[in-house]
């Protein structure tokens, strides 16, 4: 009785183990997109933590005053922020898709519909 419980948790658990490990091993060759994507995401989110803020561009005192001369100063550093922005989650990944992965961006769901 004991030797029958023993033997179907082994089936239930080590084997299924055996299986999953045997379907590894064939599955092995490592996937490049994934690699790039991970990249890409790492870039965009390091790209927006440090140069995608207002307060970076402010930083600079030639940019700081020749925004101070325009007629509307608050709104250049929120051009630059949307700007910004706007390179590291967009013009980032399509470049790696274009470059590295030679493909389409509609291929990755990216596309535009004319309005009715």
């Amino acid at each position: 009785m004991l030797q029958t419980l023993l033997n179907a948790i082994k089936q239930l658990t080590v084997e299924q183990w055996r299986l999953i490990d045997n379907q590894f091993e064939r599955e092995k060759e490592l996937d490049l997109k994934v690699f790039w994507t991970c990249l890409a995401v790492a870039l965009a989110l390091v790209v927006n933590q440090y140069y995608c803020k207002s307060n970076f561009i402010m930083g600079f005192p030639q940019v700081r005053a020749f925004f101070a001369a325009q007629p509307y100063p608050d709104f250049y550093p929120k051009l630059y922020w949307a700007f910004s922005k706007s390179v590291s989650f967009l013009l980032i990944p399509l470049l790696i898709i274009w470059i590295v992965f030679k493909e389409q961006a509609h291929t990755f769901g990216l596309h535009f519909e004319k309005s009715p």
